[in-house]
């Protein structure tokens, strides 16, 4: 009886387009419980209901919507202790006609060129901003979303600076860092001489209040290509006290966004000499008494100068040899001693053995740890020793820090901070 009842009902959709609609849209749509009203009455009450409901949430949703427009506008910082001075500044909204597009400004910011050729850098956040300001640095334009930005910034330098009000989503595109932004990115001047000579007075101010001691100590940074490493030597070296930071051709920016992330202010707490050639720097360093030239080598081996310049061509005058790879020539050095510079060798030294004199100035050189210390550097260090002794043949300048179960080398900034703070400790006992 089933199968004839199922047989005569497909029969019977088959034949009534009708039936057939009805009957699939009662097996694909499930049994709602329907609302009944008694009445029009009860009906319109429900009705009644829904509206004010309705009207609720639209006042809940403009509520909320005035509270984030309160929260953009000014007046809402005038209700958060913001200091008069701070509410008095003077600042304006982005120009595009009198300052430039700020996503572009942000953009062109970013590119290594565009930063060496206006001598500008970019600061991102207060602590790094304040640092600038306190050092000297000029801040060209300071970008910020709501004066309460602005609040523990020096006042005398925020009234000589053009401030430029930016929405935060913009600030917020624009930053490089993980976490939010703080609302605040600034073009300022990287270091020249006149901030330099600033800075310098203020370190010595700082050593007379304080116990602070300036090192007679030069830290170069030769082919360091790592922005992380880059950042926390200079940080070191600042913490250390060091007389300067001197930085090779071919190292990575020293004004690069990801550098100044990572030394954390050390930019505006020591002087910097960028991207020297080491003509340049031999040149520089004439205005110290340098004794002494420490480098770096992991392996604990001897050195001449057949063994660091292999490929020169000529072997028998080292006076007019091509430093491989560099197109520079000896001529600057002296004959004799170039001519001497054959016989010495450089022998290996544990760090904790190296020796730092109070009124010698000596130059650290860290090499890269990919690409090792350039063969200037030795030719440098090998050069000072024979002009302050020339009869030297026995040279104690390769430094090594020892290391167990056949590791090959530290971290550059790690080691960068042993050697740095260990002639910390013999300049000043500490």
């Amino acid at each position: 009886m089933a199968f004839l009842g199922q047989s005569l009902l497909v029969n019977l959709v088959g034949r009534n387009s009708v039936f057939k609609i009805a009957y699939r849209f009662r097996r694909a749509t499930p049994r709602r419980a329907v609302k009944t009203f008694k009445n029009e009455v009860e009906y319109n009450e429900h009705l009644e209901k829904q509206k004010e409901k309705g009207k609720k949430n639209i006042k809940a949703v403009k509520a909320e919507q005035k509270v984030v427009k309160i929260e953009d506008d000014e007046e809402f910082n005038m209700y958060n202790n913001i200091p008069k001075d701070v509410l008095e500044l003077k600042y304006e909204k982005p120009n595009t006609a009198k300052i430039g597009n700020f996503s572009k400004i942000m953009l062109n910011m970013k590119s290594r060129a565009y930063r060496e050729r206006h001598g500008s850098c970019l600061l991102e956040g207060k602590f790094l901003i304040a640092d600038a300001m306190k050092s000297g640095m000029f801040v060209r334009l300071l970008y910020f979303s709501r004066l309460k930005n602005l609040v523990g910034l020096p006042i005398d330098v925020l009234q000589k600076t053009n401030l430029i009000k930016v929405d935060f989503r913009e600030i917020q595109l624009a930053s490089e860092l993980q976490v939010q932004s703080e609302g605040l990115i600034a073009v300022a001047t990287k270091q020249d001489e006149i901030t330099r000579q600033k800075l310098e007075k203020w370190r010595a101010n700082l050593t007379k209040e304080s116990n602070d001691t300036i090192l007679p100590l030069t830290l170069i940074c030769d082919n360091i290509r790592d922005a992380g490493n880059m950042g926390a030597l200079l940080r070191t070296a600042a913490a250390a006290g060091c007389q300067q930071v001197i930085t090779t051709q071919g190292s990575v920016d020293i004004w690069d966004p990801k550098v100044i992330r990572a030394g954390a202010g050390a930019h505006f707490k020591i002087p910097i000499l960028p991207s020297l050639s080491w003509n340049e720097i031999k040149a520089k360093m004439d205005d110290f008494d340098v004794r002494n030239v420490y480098l770096t080598l992991p392996q604990s081996k001897r050195l001449k100068i057949d063994d660091i310049l292999p490929n020169y061509t000529t072997k028998n005058d080292l006076h007019n040899t091509l430093i491989p790879d560099s197109g520079v020539k000896l001529d600057d050095i002296d004959e004799d001693i170039s001519k001497r510079m054959r016989d010495v060798t450089m022998h290996p030294l544990p760090y904790y053995d190296a020796l730092f004199v109070e009124d010698e100035h000596t130059v650290l050189v860290l090499g890269s740890e990919v690409l090792g210390t350039n063969p200037e550097a030795y030719l440098y260090s090998i050069e000072t020793a024979l002009r302050n002794n020339p009869e030297i043949k026995e040279l104690h300048n390769i430094l090594n820090i020892p290391m167990a179960f056949e590791s090959e080398c530290l971290n550059t900034a790690v080691a960068g901070s042993i050697l740095v703070y260990d002639a910390k400790r013999q300049l000043t006992d500490q």
